[in-house]
């Protein structure tokens, strides 16, 4: 079962101190592509600082041999493509003398880079996303795209009162055959 319950018109996130995003509905195309971008941004660093580093040079604010820095790095990657495809308008965001900035892809992605306003906007705006992703399935999504490792989002299935009858023991005429044996005993009635 899938709830389609999703806005389908641009609507407005409270980001906190006193900023607010216009936003158009999150789809699969929207949110797909911001993830893809995160992973090969984090890919290609990786690349980068090996190639860097092997001509006797060095990134000194990045360690992308660690792996929570790479998860780091993608995440902000992932927050801020998905920034530059959902913003459509923006209030609230203002230059170094307070008049009010025009909204630029560029500058949606650095919006972003505020760690309290990135979190917000993917609360508000991703997680519907995840929560819909995840209501057909047991588990959640995960960074792999294997659900089965992300969190579990449903709880086991309660155990039966009683276990079903092994080869039709236990059966009455209104029961349901459960093995050839059952159905023999139920032509010899």
């Amino acid at each position: 079962m899938i709830r389609l319950t999703l806005p389908d018109e641009p609507y407005w996130i409270d980001l906190g101190d006193g900023v607010a995003v216009r936003v158009r509905p999150c789809d699969t195309r929207a949110y797909q592509t911001a993830r893809s971008a995160s992973r090969m941004a984090a890919s290609e660093a990786l690349a980068a600082i090996e190639t860097v580093e092997s001509h006797g040079g060095s990134i000194a604010d990045l360690d992308l041999t660690d792996r929570a820095e790479i998860e780091g790095l993608s995440q902000q990657v992932f927050v801020q493509a998905l920034a530059r495809a959902a913003i459509v308008d923006w209030r609230g965001v203002v230059d170094d003398e307070d008049r009010p900035l025009a909204l630029t892809p560029e500058r949606a992605a650095e919006l972003m880079r505020f760690h309290d306003i990135a979190e917000r906007f993917l609360d508000e705006y991703g997680m519907p996303y995840e929560r819909r992703f995840s209501e057909g399935n047991a588990s959640g999504p995960s960074a792999a795209g294997i659900s089965a490792e992300g969190p579990t989002t449903a709880p086991d299935a309660a155990k039966p009162d009683r276990p079903a009858p092994a080869d039709g023991a236990g059966e009455t005429d209104g029961d349901a055959p459960t093995g050839p044996a059952s159905r023999d005993r139920k032509k010899a009635h």
